[in-house]
């Protein structure tokens, strides 16, 4: 009866109240915002549990220490209205408890109590109080507190929601939602650690989707990117927590399978090349079929760096593509193919016959703008330098002379001190198989044929794609399809 009396004062006291006075902040019921209200004195516990009830709040009572600490170990609050003078358990400890669990920003803890001296305010701000109130206290005040700290502790959760959806999208592609380049080698390099530390296996893959440009420029970029997103999913789909997915150009994606051999790995890349084939996007009354070509690299125990491993997963992807995409290669057997002393085919190959010749050459004191020019008329991306006695002396490329220019070089300066000079060179007679298995296994792109000391030609990765494509429609085609069936994976 006395709570009631009570009750009635302060909701008269409200009421009275000027319509120039500054409102209490209310919050709305369908907020659904719950308190905890925490006193061994009914009067008190009831006076206040149903002014928050009349202010849209969603109130738990306990009459003690024990009973508050069971509430919290069953329900989440928005905030906590703690009395300190308890039997048995007090609010000092149910605070320590609160605090060893809880952040401020997490669960606010208001002090509502008696005990007014500056030495308990103190205490209780230290061992993590959010505001105290003392008693007899103004319901009020008590409301303007609690909104305020319960407001607090909701932005708080926002800020921290959308902190963590900035996080997220810093770490992602905005478009397939699969982890950036960036990102993905972060977490590429904590799994190499672990798989090397361990000598556990790991897997690399690369795919890229054939023909994209070709779906943006006939059904638009729209479609282009629903492919993307579709071709993400199945790759979401299709891996582990563990595996990483991430996105590292227009239409190439990198995997990384953690604790997954060579074998399993293939197995993996058909699956999922076959799951891509399946795909028929509608457009405009079409369907739009997807292929891929997958580059597999697989290790244990010595373990090439990160960047080698997606360097050779990236090589095995680019033979796949010049194979007739839509299939997988594994980087490993690709030694398998340039290494059969038996093979009917590379075993009679040399240097001279894959060869294309140097063309039109530069001398070291020619200028940027004669390389240009060279560069433009031949249709190439490099000029081989001879000096004086027809030896090479270098090599200058695209590169070299948007480096220059970009520098402030003058058109008219000599390349001599642009060009590259640690060239990578072989003898005309060296076995052809010797000359791909360097290529496959390195990022060089090309390498000078020399007889003695003359130069005579270059081998570039596109001449060994355009020997094995030619080789693979001629009169020893099953020959060669044979030698290739420990690397290409086709259905």
């Amino acid at each position: 009866m006395v709570a009631d009396k009570l009750e009635q004062f302060h909701e008269h006291a409200d009421s009275s109240c000027s319509s120039g006075h500054t409102a209490l902040p209310i919050v709305e019921e369908r907020d659904h915002r719950s308190l905890l209200v925490v006193d061994d004195n009914d009067m008190n516990r009831d006076l206040l549990s149903r002014r928050l009830r009349r202010r849209g709040y969603d109130v738990t009572v306990a009459t003690g220490g024990a009973d508050a600490i069971d509430c919290l170990t069953r329900s989440s609050f928005d905030a906590i209205l703690l009395d300190i003078m308890m039997p048995n358990v007090n609010g000092w400890d149910v605070l320590k408890w609160i605090r060893d669990r809880h952040s401020r920003e997490q669960l606010p803890v208001i002090m509502v109590t008696a005990k007014d001296t500056a030495e308990d305010i103190v205490r209780a701000l230290e061992l993590g109080a959010n505001d105290y109130l003392t008693k007899p206290f103004d319901l009020k005040v008590v409301l303007a507190r609690v909104a305020t700290h319960v407001s607090l502790k909701r932005t708080s959760q926002s800020m921290a929601a959308l902190n963590q959806k900035l996080a997220e999208l810093a770490r992602h592609d905005a478009l397939t939602g699969v982890l950036n380049r960036n990102t993905f080698i972060e977490l590429f390099q904590a799994e190499w650690q672990r798989s090397k530390r361990y000598q556990r296996p790991l897997s690399c893959v690369m795919l890229d989707i054939d023909f994209f440009k070709r779906i943006n420029d006939t059904f638009g970029h729209a479609t282009g990117d629903r492919v993307l997103e579709q071709v993400a999913h199945i790759l979401r789909s299709n891996s582990r927590t563990s595996d990483l997915v991430g996105r590292f150009g227009g239409e190439e994606f990198c995997i990384l399978l953690s604790e997954t051999a060579e074998q399993n790995a293939v197995t993996w890349c058909e699956r999922v090349r076959q799951r891509i084939a399946e795909l028929a996007i509608p457009v405009d009354g079409q369907e739009v079929k997807i292929s891929a070509s997958f580059g597999l690299t697989s290790h244990t125990g010595e373990l090439p760096r990160p960047k080698q491993l997606i360097e050779q997963a990236d090589e095995a992807m680019l033979i796949a593509k010049r194979l007739g995409r839509n299939r997988v290669v594994v980087f490993e057997r690709l030694r398998e193919l340039g290494g059969r002393d038996e093979s009917p085919i590379w075993g009679r190959l040399t240097a001279k016959e894959i060869m294309i010749p140097l063309g039109d050459s530069l001398s070291p004191q020619e200028t940027i703008s004669e390389a240009v020019r060279l560069i433009q008329s031949e249709g190439v991306e490099s000029i081989t330098v001879l000096n004086a006695d027809g030896l090479v002396a270098g090599v200058i490329d695209v590169d070299d002379i948007m480096t220059a220019t970009l520098a402030g070089k003058r058109l008219d300066s000599p390349i001599q001190n642009l060009m590259k000079t640690q060239l990578v060179t072989y003898r005309v007679e060296t076995r052809a198989r010797e000359i791909c298995e360097f290529l496959c296994r390195s990022t060089v792109r090309q390498v000078l044929i020399v007889d003695g000391e003359k130069p005579l030609g270059k081998i570039r990765r596109a001449d060994f794609m355009r020997w094995i494509s030619q080789s693979y429609c001629n009169t020893e085609a099953e020959s060669l399809e044979s030698q290739l069936s420990p690397i290409l994976s086709v259905r």
